[in-house]
């Protein structure tokens, strides 16, 4: 039957196939010297015997040959006769196992073990097997490899040679079958199916809260039997105690609030499973509260910029005591129950003081509040000059003062009207022009900040009409600068001084020049190529003249196939400063370009062939000449057409006012934006019977100030045109806010020792912070209101010794 089994599966096993083959039984040796096992059924006759021989040299030589492994696992006595004894399989190293055993498992081999030729039957501590079978099964138990040759499995294993040995004195044998085709090949044992991971299903630590020092059992329940848990806590790694689905830490935590902990499980494979997180929540024992008991500051009122004094006493020791001035947190100084600080006050009128501690849970304690009061003295303007002295009509005069200490803001009244001078601090500066002649009386007064004057000073100064002075030619220049016969061109003349009249003298012939002031203009033609000499002079108003200016001027043939302007239009030819004017040509001749030249300007006209046009805004005043020049395409200048335009200074006005911000607060910048319709020259903004010059950039003026009280503020803009004539005033008013007071939110709450439970008749600090400074913060608990503690949005607490349990709390700040 066993032949016959064997033979079969010769048949269906190849060559990527392992057998393995165990006997426990009986065994015979006949007279020739032959071995036998015997089958249960079978009696102690040759027949019934399985043949050593024919096992090894026929059915595995032959019928099995194709097997890769074969291993023979023999408890009977003759076993040693199959094999040739060798000795154990040498180590392999952890690094190398995985090869060494990939490359066995490709090598045949025919492999034996026996319990040396000997039998050791079963009983109930085996569990009905034999002996070597009992720890057989066990040691296969035990693997802890995925997969391993079966040799390193049993002769590595502490159970095959530890208890065998000592029960019967005697070793397991291992060796290769005799007369094989054994290549040196390992038989593999894989497993066929791994464990699963463990899993902490959960944990509780006893106490769930506590105090720092106290001990604490970390417990843990796991989802299936594990080999090993450990534990991670401060960074070290543990190895709590436990077997199967129950694991225990027992450890002390040192630090208050929250230490986390770090568990990880590991199966009978050593593979570990998910790791869990937790905690151990620990609270330190309540501190005692300490409150301030007294308060004093010295001096109670003082000068601006004084040094005050404050100090503060509290009941019990404590490591720190804060001073808040205004809102601003200060540190002070001290040891044990005693505290000071010393600090220079800038702030004006009444400062407001609040003196805070608390202990190391950060439970604020009593505190302390009080004010000191800051006087201002007056500022007084000590220096006052003006330049210059002796002054002529027209003439700018400088205005400039000296405090004796820094000033809010310093005026001057001059001939009754009263200006902002500007300035910072103690030195201030004022200009203005004057076109009255005769003594001129000035006052100025300086402002400190509560607005109170100071002694002024005064004084004053004479303007006297300006002397004549006589004019002479500085410069002369010639428009344009090639001129053709019979093409109209301009000289311009500008004097050193105001002219009544200037003249030329030009072939032997006298003529008048139009302009005013120091600007002049002469236009005419001559009709005969040649070089012009001309002089020209200039006389003031009692007729005394200046010296005369020399230039020579070259009139030149008309090239061939010029350029002429047979049709101009200016549109319009008078009109106020800032306006557009247009210019429009035609040519006789597709032109290649045309230029405006207008005050030493030259502008490039749009247009093409012999159509051009320009619109010019006009920021100039007075008479102004231009010439319109046309450039054929080889760039020679055709004959350009001269002409003038008269630019008034026109009467501006105030288009719009814009106050920035719209809404201000008092004590904060505001502004005040202006803009013209046309270029002004100056503009000022008159309030409360004061003249405050506004800064400004062509049409655009703008004035800052800073308002002191809420209220209604009215004033008026007044432009000036580029003759310093006033234009049309605007009126407009700024309304001053008193400063909004956001109202507090509660940020953030704290409990201590805790927030998720606390012992019975513990003493709790609860502490918020607001986003914005608070007035006081209110904590309602079951219905009974208490006054927190604290200073603006910072820690604001309170504490009390808790009884029962709390179903209503809440806060409120105002």
């Amino acid at each position: 039957m066993i032949e016959k089994h064997m033979i079969d599966l010769g048949k269906r096993l190849t060559s990527r196939d392992q057998l393995l083959i165990y006997f426990s039984g009986h065994c015979q040796m006949d007279e020739k010297g032959n071995t036998f096992w015997i089958p249960a059924n079978g009696d102690a006759s040759q027949k019934n015997g399985f043949n050593h021989s024919y096992l090894i040299n026929t059915l595995i030589k032959r019928n099995l040959n194709d097997i890769r492994h074969i291993v023979i696992i023999s408890e009977g006595y003759f076993s040693k006769h199959l094999f040739q004894e060798q000795n154990m399989p040498p180590l392999i190293s952890k690094s190398l196992y995985k090869q060494w055993l990939n490359k066995k498992s490709y090598l045949k081999s025919r492999e034996i073990f026996t319990l040396n030729d000997r039998f050791w039957g079963q009983n109930t501590k085996t569990n009905g097997l034999g002996l070597f079978a009992y720890y057989l099964t066990e040691a296969l138990k035990n693997i802890d490899k995925r997969r391993i040759s079966l040799s390193d499995a049993l002769l590595n294993s502490d159970l095959i040679h530890g208890p065998i040995g000592a029960i019967t004195g005697i070793n397991v044998a291992y060796g290769r079958l005799k007369n094989t085709l054994d290549q040196g090949g390992q038989f593999v044992l894989e497993k066929a199916k791994v464990l699963p991971k463990v899993t902490i299903s959960h944990c509780q630590t006893n106490p769930q809260i506590g105090y720092v020092g106290d001990p604490f059992v970390i417990s843990c329940h796991t989802s299936d039997a594990a080999a090993r848990v450990s534990i991670k806590m401060d960074g070290r790694f543990y190895d709590m105690t436990g077997i199967n689905n129950v694991w225990k830490y027992h450890t002390h935590v040192n630090n208050p609030d929250k230490t986390y902990f770090y568990v990880r499980p590991y199966n009978k494979e050593k593979v570990k499973g998910p790791e869990y997180k937790g905690f151990v929540e620990t609270v330190s024992h309540t501190p005692a509260i300490c409150n301030l008991v007294s308060s004093r500051v010295s001096p109670t009122k003082g000068r601006l910029g004084k040094i005050f004094h404050f100090y503060a006493k509290s009941d019990i020791p404590t490591n720190h005591v804060d001073l808040y001035i205004n809102g601003q947190k200060h540190a002070m100084k001290g040891t044990g129950t005693n505290w000071s600080f010393s600090k220079k006050i800038e702030a004006i009128g009444k400062s407001y003081f609040t003196m805070v501690t608390s202990n190391t849970s950060g439970a604020i304690g009593q505190m302390q509040q009080g004010f000191l009061e800051t006087l201002v003295p007056p500022v007084n303007v000590t220096k006052s000059k003006v330049k210059p002295e002796y002054g002529y009509i027209g003439d700018t005069f400088v205005f400039t003062c000296v405090t004796d200490r820094s000033a809010k803001e310093v005026f001057i009244e001059i001939n009754g009207e009263t200006y902002a001078m500007k300035g910072f601090s103690r030195d201030w500066i004022f200009k203005i022009q004057l076109d009255q002649p005769g003594l001129v009386e000035y006052e100025m007064v300086a402002l400190n900040e509560m607005k109170e004057k100071g002694d002024r000073q005064s004084g004053n100064f004479s303007i006297s009409r300006k002397p004549l002075s006589i004019p002479d030619v500085v410069d002369i220049s010639i428009l344009p600068q090639t001129i053709y016969k019979g093409e109209s061109f301009l000289i311009k003349a500008e004097t050193s001084a105001s002219s009544r009249m200037v003249y030329i003298d030009i072939n032997n012939q006298k003529d008048i020049f139009k302009g005013n002031e120091t600007q002049w203009f002469y236009k005419t033609r001559i009709h005969k190529p040649q070089n012009v000499s001309f002089r020209v002079l200039a006389k003031n108003h009692r007729g005394m003249q200046g010296l005369a200016k020399d230039r020579m001027v070259r009139i030149n043939e008309i090239p061939f196939n010029t350029i002429k302007i047979i049709h101009s239009e200016v549109t319009p030819k008078k009109c106020d400063v800032g306006s557009d004017v247009f210019f429009h040509v035609l040519t006789d001749k597709p032109a290649k370009k045309v230029h405006l030249v207008l005050n030493n300007d030259q502008l490039p006209m749009n247009g093409q062939d012999q159509e051009w046009q320009l619109t010019q805004n006009i920021d100039l005043m007075g008479t102004l000449y231009f010439a319109i020049i046309p450039i054929n395409s080889h760039n020679v200048k055709g004959i350009s057409y001269v002409d003038h335009i008269e630019i008034t200074p026109g009467n501006p006005k105030v288009d719009w006012i814009r106050i920035t911000p719209e809404k201000p607060s008092q004590n904060e910048p505001v502004t005040v934006h202006a803009r013209t319709d046309k270029p002004a020259q100056r503009m000022i903004l008159y309030m409360d019977n004061i003249s405050y010059p506004m800064n400004s950039a062509n049409r655009d003026f703008y004035f800052k100030h800073t308002f002191v009280s809420p209220g209604i503020y009215h004033f008026i803009l007044k432009p000036y045109n580029l003759k310093n004539d006033p234009g049309t005033s605007k009126k407009g008013s700024i309304k001053v806010f008193e400063p909004d007071s956001p109202v507090p939110q509660i940020v953030s709450v704290n409990i201590k020792p805790m927030e998720t439970g606390f012992f019975l008749h513990e003493k709790l600090l609860f502490s918020a912070i607001t986003d914005v400074p608070a007035k006081k913060t209110q904590l309602i608990l079951n219905d009974t209101t208490i006054e927190m503690n604290g200073v603006k949005k910072c820690l604001a607490s309170c504490s009390f010794e808790h009884q029962n349990r709390s179903e209503y709390l809440y806060y409120h700040c105002f």
